[in-house]
């Protein structure tokens, strides 16, 4: 069985519930760069720049997703940033740091793909050119 989404999808999805727009790039099967224009400013002088971050599926794991993150020199401190702001919502029980660049994503704690996770056993995770697709069976 595979589930397949777009990246369009996928950034509409984020929009709406982080009021965030995020960019997806595709890198290969298991890589994807993940894009979002910021604003820096400093002595009155204000710039966009886009941050860029790659993320790499090692494995999965039940309903846990490791992820390796990449990207350049900022990478961990762009994930300490992340993982404070993080840490006082309800989804600090989604994201567990392991190291400096990889995160263990815990999909069971979203209700809505935890309902999806009991009936069905997720295999693979693969990106394409157009979006993702999920791979698995019915349990």
């Amino acid at each position: 069985m595979e589930l397949r989404m777009l990246y369009s999808e996928l950034q509409a999805l984020l929009a709406s519930c982080l009021g965030q727009e995020i960019d997806f790039q595709y890198v290969e099967a298991k890589t994807i760069r993940l894009q979002k224009q910021v604003e820096v400013g400093a002595l009155g002088f204000k710039m966009k720049r886009k941050v860029k971050l790659e993320m790499t599926v090692e494995a999965i794991q039940g309903s846990d997703v490791d992820i390796v993150l990449g990207g350049g020199l900022g990478v961990d401190l762009l994930l300490r940033v992340v993982l404070v702001f993080v840490k006082n919502d309800q989804a600090s029980k989604l994201i567990e740091r392991k190291d400096a660049n990889r995160v263990q994503v815990h999909l069971g704690e979203i209700p809505q793909v935890k309902k999806f996770l009991d009936r069905v056993e997720v295999s693979d995770l693969i990106f394409e050119p157009e979006g993702l697709r999920l791979v698995g069976s019915l349990k």
